[in-house]
This record gives structure tokens, sequence and C-alpha cells, in this order.
């Protein structure tokens, strides 16, 4: 390896060190609060997305942004809220999202249900009758419900 090679990767081996000692002080005990049960890169509905942990019943996500933005936050929260929407057969039965910022060694979540009530519009519909009533009518009907003017 080369002096300048050795000098570029000193600055990527502290931050690394730095994400290392947060982790055993802090994020260690943050993350095995949140359950025994830990799966790693979990793939939620074959080949639409791979997580980075499920943690006990809690879909984490783990950054290592700096100093995040509120927008940035939002970003994550609608890829975790995404995530748990393609678990569409309870796999992982998720009833909690987190985010784990490696670099400060914090554990941030939230209830599910939470998410989804901020998430929406209107009432947030729940998995034991809404979705499963639109789903029925799905398979009844054979065809995907029309896309309104201006959703994506």
């Amino acid at each position: 390896m080369q002096e300048e090679e050795l000098e570029v990767n000193s600055g990527i081996l502290d931050a690394l060190h730095q994400c290392w000692a947060a982790y055993l002080d802090r994020g260690r005990p943050g993350l095995l609060s949140l359950g025994d049960r830990v799966i790693v890169a979990p793939e939620m509905a074959i080949g639409y997305g791979v997580a980075d942990l499920v943690v006990g019943r809690t879909l984490v996500d783990v950054k290592l942004a700096v100093e995040p933005s509120q927008k940035d936050v939002a970003a994550w929260l609608r890829q975790l809220l995404g995530y748990v929407l393609l678990d569409r057969f309870d796999t992982f039965r998720c009833d909690r999202v987190a985010i784990y910022c490696g670099r400060h060694g914090q554990v941030l979540s939230w209830p599910l249900t939470a998410l989804l009530i901020s998430a929406a519009s209107g009432p947030a519909p729940t998995l034991e009758f809404d979705l499963i009533w639109l789903t029925v009518r799905w398979f009844r009907r054979g065809v995907l419900p029309r896309r309104r003017k201006g959703c994506a």
C-alpha cells in the first residue's frame, strides 16, 4: 500500500473506530433492548427490497450520517414504512420501526401504528380489517384498483 492510500484510509479507519466505540458503549445495549431475535438483511417481498435488520419485532435501518436533516429522517422513515408494507404476509411480525445512528450509537424507535397514523392523510388502515378487506376485494374482482389522478 502506498503512503497516500494510508493517509486517505486513516480517516476512514478513524470513522470506523468511532462507530465501533459508539456501538459498544451505547448502540449494542440499545439494539439488544429491542429483542433477542436478530435477522440480518431480511428480504422483503422477494426481489423488492432488502432491509438492514429485524431485531425482535422491530425493523431497524442503520444510518451513519453525522448531522442528518429533517428531510433525511423523513426519507428514512418512508423507507422503513415501505419495507414494512412489503412484508405483506407479516413474516417478520414487526410492530415497531427504528433508526440506528451508527456514528452516535443511538437507537430511535417508533411504534408502527404511530408511523402509519402520521403518514396517512385520513384514518390509518388496520391490518386486521381495512387492508385485508381491500386485498379480498382485489382478489374477487381480479383487477388492480385504478390509480387516482396525481398519484404515482
